[in-house]
């Protein structure tokens, strides 16, 4: 899976996950401190969150993150 996929993957279970939540955009971006057009632009696949704002988004719609090694 490329970086465009996984980008793209991401985008559509975090949309899932918002909605499934009935979480609005615009509190959703209040919780993570940034604009309701970031987290279009995330959940679009146009704008790839930092790692800081991924941890808060995860946060805000009550998911665990699981880092894990890739295996070689």
């Amino acid at each position: 899976m490329n970086i465009d996929n996984k980008r793209f993957f991401f985008a559509q279970i975090l949309k899932q996950y918002r909605l499934n939540s009935g979480i609005a955009i615009d509190v959703l971006s209040a919780k993570v401190n940034c604009t309701p057009k970031t987290i279009e632009a995330i959940e679009n696949g146009k704008f790839w969150p930092s790692f800081k704002q991924i941890l808060m988004i995860c946060e805000a719609l009550d998911l665990d993150i699981e880092i894990k090694r890739k295996h070689k």
